[in-house]
């Protein structure tokens, strides 16, 4: 029957509102037990006043009560009162509500208001099911119990207890368990949690205490032993060599007029804070002259502030400086010590905008026998890099060493496709592929943008999400990465009700933070989210809806040639199509002698010598598909068109 869901789902009531809390302490609490590992707390009353949402009017919710209405409608007519009318089901929804897993069960713990109403609620979405499942209300000492029998091993039926001030949910999900092994662990379950005394709960806990002051619209705590329940500590600290004991882990998202933060925070032990503090690989944030050269409204821009000598330790502790120290010396004639002490350690990244634009490159032709100039349309992104030096003698040694021509002070640098440009200009490094930029001839960042607060993180990033900026060059991204109409619609919504998106690190490494600021600075961002999923949601319901690009464009782009398919044959058995371009990417599949495959128009930027028959070849490799519909690379030298 399509009811025994509905049962679990009076539950994800209760717990779909998991990312909602506000209280910042609760004598609920003592009722976790101290070896939980992992706790949800959440409000329900924040969020209704904060999504300003009244649920009875989403569609989705409307469908949920309008299927159930085909098989019982006085069950569905029960559920719609208790999910639109929360005042008269008896729970406290000011208070804030924890779910934690425990042992082979998932408990959600909440606050009553009033006994009779809370019990009248259950007992009459109950009573409507009453020939279609066994339940059991009964009484315990304090508390009251609800308890719907299991009727197999595989059902997951809760077990609801409550009393003056309290409720508890208890839903199994050990499956292994006979129906009637399930029904009395549940009893004991609930009898072990009702009646916790306060020293055997959590608030033991310092840590958890400290997270409980500091509970945001959304919370979330975790220890260690949780990591090591589901199997992954092990791995984890012999992938990172450091012993994880008695550490934690706290997660807090709010939302705001204007802004969504969400925290993570990681609370170190004592060995890990000693080795962070003797490391300094990080400090506080890039020097402000550095930003504020940074070209105006950048797309994307990050920034990372390093010790220079935080980082030569780092790689000496990681055991790879040497070999590194000596590659490099050896490519660039550099010491790349001596390098590290020309530098401050700060540096700024900015991808200041993207361009439609076609680009003419040289690649060997095989069939030539010569280089030959090939031209493409593609999108260029145009960017900038800047770092802060305390001695540029390296650094020029560096560029004379990599660049191929020098007009004044700008180097320039060759590549396959475009060149970049590079200048030191007082105490500063700048390297970018726009000569406007090395010349100084550019706009740089306006005051109070949200990009200067880098200079108060050891990294951090920001993406500017006015897609206006990206006009030129939105038709082609959609092109390039195959969007739907639901992926463009939530894009461009995206962008008009968001601004910015950051995400920063701080000095000592232990508290990761992501910012959204919305276009409205009047409005909730969690409405703002709920809106855009309601707008997408429409979206998907209207046939008739169309990208907001222009007639012309989509026109333009119809009529734009398409390259000419190119067909080759395979000149050696047993040729491996490999994952990527390199000898040693995994293989996909195996090609025999004169096999037929089409040449899709990319080539890898690095040439390597391979050896066939006896011949030497130097080439490139090229992207494929085979005629069974495979992709992959193969050498140049192991094709050839028909």
């Amino acid at each position: 029957m399509k009811f025994k869901y509905t049962i679990w789902f009076v539950c994800l009531v209760f717990t779909s509102t998991l990312f909602f809390s506000c209280s910042k302490s609760s004598s609920l609490s003592k009722n976790i037990p101290e070896d939980a590992t992992m706790v949800f707390t959440f409000n329900v009353e924040n969020l209704l006043t904060k999504s300003g949402t009244d649920i009875g009017k989403v569609s989705v919710y409307k469908d949920l009560i309008r299927e159930i209405k085909q098989d019982n409608r006085g069950f569905a007519n029960q559920l719609d009162d208790f999910i639109t009318k929360p005042k008269e089901v008896g729970i406290d929804w000011r208070e804030e509500m924890f779910i934690y897993p425990y042992d082979d069960y998932v408990v959600l713990l909440g606050a009553v208001s009033d006994k009779e109403k809370f019990k009248k609620t259950f007992e009459g979405l109950i009573e409507e099911l009453e020939e279609e499942l066994d339940y059991d209300l009964d009484k315990e000492g304090e508390y009251e119990y609800l308890q719907i029998m299991q009727d197999s091993r595989y059902s997951d039926y809760p077990i609801i207890g409550w009393t003056e001030s309290k409720f508890m949910v208890i839903v199994p999900t050990n499956h292994s368990m006979k129906a009637s092994e399930k029904d009395e662990e549940l009893i004991e379950t609930l009898e072990e949690l009702m009646t916790l005394e306060s020293d055997e709960s959590l608030t033991q806990n310092e840590n958890f205490m400290s997270f409980m002051d500091n509970t945001e619209d959304a919370s979330y705590w975790m220890s260690y032993e949780f990591l090591e329940e589901i199997g992954t500590l092990d791995d984890i600290e012999n992938e990172i060599d450091i012993d994880l004991s008695d550490t934690y882990y706290s997660f807090f998202l709010k939302f705001e007029e204007g802004e969504a933060i969400a925290s993570l925070m990681f609370h170190a032990n004592d060995e890990i804070k000693a080795e962070l503090k003797e490391s300094s690989l990080f400090k506080g944030g890039v020097s402000k002259s550095l930003v504020t050269q940074l070209p105006n409204a950048p797309i994307f821009a990050t920034s990372l502030a390093l010790t220079p000598d935080g980082v030569k330790d780092y790689l000496r502790n990681m055991g790879v400086w040497k070999d590194i120290n000596k590659n490099f010396e050896k490519e660039y004639d550099v010491d790349l010590g001596d390098l590290l002490k020309g530098v401050e350690g700060d540096f700024v990244f900015a991808l200041s905008s993207l361009e439609n634009k076609t680009i003419k490159y040289r690649r060997y032709d095989y069939y030539e026998g010569d280089y030959v100039t090939r031209s493409e349309k593609t999108i260029v992104p145009n960017f900038v890099l800047l770092a802060n030096l305390r001695d540029d003698s390296k650094i020029k040694k560096l560029l004379r060493k990599t660049t191929d021509d020098k007009n004044g002070d700008i180097y320039e640098i060759e590549t396959s496709y475009y060149p970049y440009f590079a200048t030191i200009n007082g105490e500063t490094l700048i390297i970018t592929n726009e000569k406007d930029i090395v010349k100084g001839k550019y706009q740089k960042i306006s005051k109070g943008n949200v990009v200067s607060t880098s200079t108060n993180n050891a990294f951090q990033a920001n993406l500017n999400l006015d897609f206006k900026l990206l006009d030129k060059a939105k038709l082609k991204l959609y092109e390039d990465f195959d969007f739907g109409e639901t992926d463009i619609r939530f894009i461009e919504v995206l962008m008009d009700k968001f601004s910015n998106a950051q995400i920063s690190l701080n000095e000592d490494s232990n508290k990761a933070q992501f910012v959204l600021k919305g276009t409205n600075s009047a409005e909730n961002t969690l409405k703002t989210i709920i809106d855009i999923l309601q707008d997408i949601s429409d979206n998907k319901k209207n046939r008739n809806y169309s990208p907001s690009w222009t007639e012309a464009e989509e026109v333009a782009a119809m009529e734009e040639p398409m390259e000419e398919t190119m067909f080759y044959h395979t000149l050696v058995g047993k040729l491996n199509v490999r994952s990527s371009p390199s000898l040693s990417a995994s293989v996909v599949t195996q090609l025999k002698e004169g096999a037929s495959v089409e040449y899709l128009d990319q080539g890898s930027s690095d040439y390597v010598y391979v050896t066939l028959r006896g011949e030497e070849h130097y080439g490139n490799f090229l992207k494929i598909r085979t005629s069974s519909g495979y992709t992959g690379w193969v050498h140049s030298a192991t094709i050839k068109k028909y």
